[in-house]
């Protein structure tokens, strides 16, 4: 990807990830919430050895932590993810909405529905929330990989995310899964990075020929969001 067309801005270690406010603090990528603490998990296991840090803002660090945790709550009860995301989910989180109720009202918008026959309780998803904080975190990423700042639009799909009411769910859900298959083949031949491959994996690549980026994230073994960033989008 050339360098030429204004999609990248220098990267300066002293300043945040997401903006040039000089750093405060390092970010963890994804953050910090997602891993558990070994008081939840017991000493076998440590899940926050080698974490990815990166330099950061108040603003785009502490300040989101609320929307930190909303994406970790949203993320952790997906039904396809391993035992870990169950266990985090009934410590950490249960803990987290034992101290703040209010934080979790957005499940007062739920309903049944029925996977695979089964009957289940899906929720409204903020996406404006969540996308962001997918956004920042692919941002970080290409930080972390790349010593230079993304620039570029991103969009957010989540083929484990179903649109269940509306005339066009069925198409936008087809939609979600093609995009996942096209993009499982473009990557199939990249990396796996993530220390912590139980709680977080992710591979991406730099599309040089339409100077886009795409990555591909894994929470938990089960939740997938991919990340597309192209000069194409509009802001």
């Amino acid at each position: 990807m050339s360098e030429d067309k204004g999609k990248r801005k220098h990267y300066n270690k002293v300043t945040c990830y997401m903006c040039d406010l000089i750093e405060t603090s390092k970010e963890h990528v994804p953050p910090k919430c997602f891993f558990p603490e070994q008081k939840d998990i017991g000493k076998s296991k440590d899940f926050r050895r080698n974490l990815i840090t990166i330099p950061s803002c108040e603003q785009h660090n502490s300040a989101k932590s609320q929307d930190d945790m909303y994406l970790l709550f949203v993320i952790t009860i997906h039904f396809e993810n391993k035992p870990i995301a169950q266990k985090h989910f009934s410590t950490k989180i249960m803990r987290s909405l034992r101290r703040s109720p209010s934080m979790y009202k957005f499940l007062k918008e739920n309903f049944l529905v029925e996977i695979d026959g089964s009957p289940s309780l899906a929720f409204t998803v903020d996406r404006n929330r969540f996308d962001k904080e997918i956004d920042h975190i692919a941002r970080a990423l290409y930080c972390f990989h790349h010593n230079s700042k993304l620039t570029l639009p991103i969009v957010v799909h989540t083929p484990d995310f179903f649109m269940v009411h509306g005339s066009r769910a069925v198409e936008t859900n087809q939609r979600m899964q093609q995009i996942e298959e096209r993009t499982i083949e473009a990557l199939a031949h990249q990396p796996t990075y993530g220390e912590n491959q139980e709680i977080f994996t992710y591979q991406f690549l730099d599309l040089d020929e339409t100077g886009s980026f795409v990555i591909r994230m894994v929470f938990y073994g089960g939740f997938v969001a991919v990340a597309y960033a192209s000069p194409s989008l509009k802001p």
